[in-house]
């Protein structure tokens, strides 16, 4: 009975963190977690800060995003970042905001703010 209960809440807490967290790799290797740093229906605020490591703060990330016309701008982004990019994607119907990120997502470079 005890490890029935013990059971329940190692597979509600890998539940919940596949969730929350993508790891996709299509080489192979390990990749890093992504971390969401915005998915609100608006843009970032001007003022929120670059991520450490990173010069170009959310809002220029979405900003050369817009720019280049690759999503529509009258849908919902997300955002998320690794140690040195962002992913940005649509999340109009999606279930997986996280993964559809990391493999649709638009990819900008943290430092430059170029869209690789």
């Amino acid at each position: 009975m005890k490890w029935q209960a013990i059971a329940r809440i190692l597979a509600s807490l890998t539940l919940s963190l596949g969730a929350t967290s993508c790891a996709v790799s299509t080489n192979g290797k390990p990749q890093a977690m992504l971390i969401e740093v915005w998915k609100s229906a608006s843009w970032p605020p001007a003022q929120m800060p670059a991520p450490e490591g990173f010069k170009v703060t959310p809002r220029e990330a979405y900003r050369a995003v817009a720019d280049s016309q690759k999503l529509s701008v009258k849908h919902k982004w997300s955002c998320y970042r690794d140690g040195s990019h962002y992913y940005i994607a649509d999340t109009f119907g999606e279930l997986a905001p996280t993964r559809t990120a990391a493999l649709h997502g638009i990819k900008v470079n943290g430092v430059s703010g170029a869209i690789e």
